[in-house]
């Protein structure tokens, strides 16, 4: 076992992956044999390796809570894989590619490489123990309309028109649902809390392909559509919930487990 210090005791067994929507929904200090290992912007590219790589040093895994959400479709995912944002996200995960994955990375970032190496170097993470840093928190918050409205523009639509599918994100959603089948690791889908002017505002081709996807892969689904959540419990881009929203959000799905 490759448990940090931290986690030796807690007899880890499930796992919540995913991007910065699950670190801010996910409170893992409430749960008894859970740890949570999203990072920001963590595609599914990248989540698919991390979990590979703990998956073969921990034995003991059972379930993995893996964001899903309408955003995660969407191509402005590929800027932060192989794109102008790979040098920021991907030198914490580098280290811990295949090879082939790691000359794809260089290749990518052959205009800047000596930075990249670089950071390489100084943020590489060793995701072969369940010590990912999960520290965002929001306190004292509230969703806006117009920070919305932003967000949504980012996420769905360039250059005025709606931004296409990340055929990338999907393939890669789909090697995680595979590799769980594979280790007979349960999987099942958690899709954030939205708030609902957020929600409203997701383009309809967004929100059918999601559906599609959900029918198509047939594995359970964690949302919070029948669960109030505030103002306050968003951040201002409103697909991000705050410290308020996290704990009423934990606490829900440690009441479905009972």
């Amino acid at each position: 076992m490759l448990f940090t210090e931290e986690n030796k005791n807690k007899k880890i067994s499930e796992l919540f992956v995913g991007d910065s929507h699950i670190n801010n929904c996910i409170d893992d200090k409430l749960f008894k044999n859970a740890k949570k290992i999203s990072i920001q912007s963590e595609s599914y590219y990248f989540s698919f390796f991390k979990c590979k790589k703990i998956i073969e040093l921990n034995s003991s895994i059972t379930t993995i809570y893996l964001g899903f959400n309408y955003h995660n479709l969407s191509n402005y995912y590929d800027d932060c894989i192989f794109g102008v944002l790979s040098d920021q996200i991907a030198p914490k995960y580098f280290l811990m590619l295949p090879l082939n994955e790691k000359l794809k990375m260089i290749k990518a970032n052959t205009h800047n490489v000596t930075s990249f190496c670089k950071k390489t170097i100084t943020e590489s993470y060793n995701f072969s123990y369940i010590n990912a840093p999960n520290d965002d928190h929001f306190e004292n918050t509230s969703a806006n309309k117009n920070s919305i409205d932003k967000r949504l523009l980012f996420q769905f639509y360039k250059e005025g028109k709606i931004r296409n599918f990340s055929s990338l994100n999907i393939f890669y959603l789909e090697k995680i649902i595979a590799l769980c089948d594979e280790n007979k690791i349960n999987l099942c889908f958690l899709q954030a809390p939205l708030h609902y002017y957020y929600k409203k505002g997701v383009p309809e081709s967004y929100k059918n392909k999601y559906g599609a996807l959900i029918k198509k892969y047939n594995k359970p689904l964690i949302s919070f559509d029948n669960l109030h959540f505030d103002d306050n419990c968003f951040i201002p881009d409103g697909d991000h919930v705050s410290e308020k929203g996290a704990e009423r959000a934990s606490n829900y799905i440690i009441g479905l487990k009972k």
